[in-house]
């Protein structure tokens, strides 16, 4: 954990941008991009850290957070499901192994009412790693307790 992340979970925003914005004026790099989506994205600035997050895999194409944090983003804050399709198609295309991107595919998926295509994609998820099981499992309960409550 760098420093500005520790700031950043002791909910000090201010000094987690600061520490960014100096870490990024020193030499931008994907995973201070990445670090600068997220303190933005603590600050409520969504687009902002997309664009970050954006920047980081125009960098280096292969830097899986980056493309997992802007999915989430599209996902948990701003509900565009169909971006976040977008963005780990891309992941998926450059690394057929990313368990984090089909599990994130198949909450976006569950999140359109596409529940054949999401659970394809938790099981891919699983089969690629066994450890996302239990991420599954406890995915499919938040859904059925949300569509419980309707």
């Amino acid at each position: 954990m760098n420093l500005s992340q520790t700031y950043l979970a002791k909910e000090n925003r201010e000094k987690a941008m600061d520490l960014a914005k100096k870490a990024l004026a020193i030499k931008k790099n994907p995973l201070r991009l990445n670090q600068m989506g997220l303190v933005l994205l603590k600050l409520g600035k969504n687009d902002e850290a997309i664009k970050n997050f954006s920047n980081a895999y125009k960098i280096d194409k292969n830097f899986e957070p980056a493309y997992i944090n802007e999915a989430l983003v599209y996902i948990d804050f701003l509900n565009v499901p169909p971006a976040a399709i977008e963005v780990l198609d891309k992941l998926i295309k450059l690394n057929p192994n990313s368990a984090d991107a089909f599990f994130q595919m198949g909450r976006a998926m569950a999140k359109m009412g596409m529940l054949e295509q999401a659970a394809a994609s938790f099981n891919q998820a699983i089969y690629i790693n066994q450890a996302y099981r239990d991420l599954v499992a406890r995915e499919i309960r938040r859904g059925e307790q949300v569509r419980d409550k309707t």
